[in-house]
């Protein structure tokens, strides 16, 4: 089965994917772009942001349940420190 993949800048809310990954540095906020959507998953990105489930430490991964229409699965992957 062959892997494509798509940068796209379309809401993230009106997504029709599988997967969306989002990459977030260590102690970032929710980016805006992503309120519609964290909505739409219950709260669920925010409440890993502040609850420090995930942290956006270097190579950290935090898979998160999606919706089974639009947005499947979300994948919260960690850039680190911008000195990492």
């Amino acid at each position: 089965m062959p892997l494509d993949f798509q940068l796209a800048t379309d809401a993230p809310s009106a997504l029709e994917t599988p997967l969306l990954v989002v990459a977030l540095a260590a102690g970032e906020a929710l980016p805006a772009s992503l309120a519609d959507l964290d909505a739409r998953l219950g709260g669920a990105l925010s409440r890993a942001l502040a609850r420090r489930d995930f942290r956006g430490a270097r190579d950290e991964t935090l898979p998160v349940g999606g919706e089974a229409q639009g947005v499947e699965r979300v994948v919260l992957v960690g850039l680190g420190k911008g000195t990492d």
